[in-house]
């Protein structure tokens, strides 16, 4: 997915300058997307069609305390730069679970 996501404008994430603190008061250095994986499962069969996904992402800091705590909702998205097409969106409303 990095390549691919990078090709698309996305290149900047992945670099270790990030600001991410947003998400949290605890974050307060830079950070970059270290890995990006994302799975498909799909089935078409004559009774019709069924799919599922997953996306992970692993969020790396220069440097960083042992925990990392995002104490607020916050929203994600990636998103195509030329369309502006959101590929991606995902909320987290309750960090603590």
């Amino acid at each position: 997915m990095i390549p691919t996501i990078s090709k698309m404008g996305g290149s900047k994430l992945f670099k270790m300058e990030n600001d991410f603190g947003l998400m949290s008061h605890e974050m307060r250095y830079k950070a970059g997307i270290s890995q990006f994986l994302h799975v498909v499962q799909f089935e078409t069969d004559e009774m019709g069609s069924r799919g599922a996904a997953a996306t992970a992402v692993n969020v790396e800091a220069k440097s960083a305390p042992n925990e990392f705590i995002v104490d607020r909702p916050f929203l994600f998205y990636v998103w195509e730069t030329n369309t502006h097409s959101i590929l991606f969106l995902g909320v987290v409303n309750d960090p603590s679970r």
